[in-house]
């Protein structure tokens, strides 16, 4: 049997001496875990790009952190961070001036008389009258669309009258036995019966220790 070797070393990050046993494969470089990340922290670090750039609008420097091209604006100066374009416009009804941010379409009212407008356009609301079909007596209908011809209370009345007509009644009907002659009465709509009740013939159940008993014999002629 071979014995491990024990070997002698110095460490990368402390340069302190350590004992290692020697296997198979790579031998270790540092003394303990501490020291093995702070030299993955060391090889992967890398400084920060820092640049310096003039603004176009205010042409003072300022830092940009990173790579990438120039920017343009500082913070102060960045028309995105400010909303976007900033443009005036002129109310048709007040006559006023105002600000709008954004490229889209200039307004033509401020908001005030655009409140204004818009509840001046809204439709009248139609009311109609209409007499009850169950008590006659006259209800208020709001809108347009057909106009109605029951109230809530007479409605709902209506509506479960019509479901107990429309429940389907039994069906009862008579047959006669071929056994014993009788006539009887069945109810539903299914198959008519031809025996009653008391002539039908009994199906005998097998109790459960035959069953067991013969399936036993089988099995042990199976295998004899």
């Amino acid at each position: 049997m071979k014995k491990n070797k024990i070997q002698t070393k110095h460490c990368v990050v402390c340069n302190n001496i350590f004992t290692y046993q020697a296997k198979k494969g790579r031998s270790p470089i540092t003394c303990s875990d501490e020291c093995r990340l702070l030299r993955i922290k060391n090889t992967n670090a890398h400084s920060p790009v820092i640049r310096n750039f003039n603004c176009v609008v205010c042409n003072i420097k300022s830092l940009q952190r990173g790579l990438g091209p120039l920017k343009k604006y500082c913070k102060g100066c960045n028309p995105r961070r400010k909303g976007g374009v900033i443009r005036t416009y002129t109310c048709t009804v007040c006559d006023g001036i105002f600000k709008q941010m954004g490229k889209g379409y200039l307004r033509k009212r401020c908001q005030d008389c655009a409140s204004n407008y818009r509840t001046q356009q809204k439709r009248p609301l139609i009311i109609r009258t209409y007499e009850c079909d169950g008590c006659h007596v006259v209800f208020r209908q709001n809108g347009k669309g057909r106009s109605r011809l029951r109230c809530n209370e007479c409605a709902v009345m209506k509506n479960k009258k019509y479901k107990k007509e429309v429940k389907k009644k039994k069906v009862i009907r008579s047959y006669t036995c071929v056994n014993c002659n009788v006539k009887f009465t069945q109810s539903g709509r299914g198959r008519l019966r031809v025996r009653c009740k008391s002539c039908v013939p009994r199906k005998h159940k097998i109790p459960e220790s035959f069953q067991k008993n013969l399936v036993d014999l089988i099995i042990g002629g199976l295998f004899e």
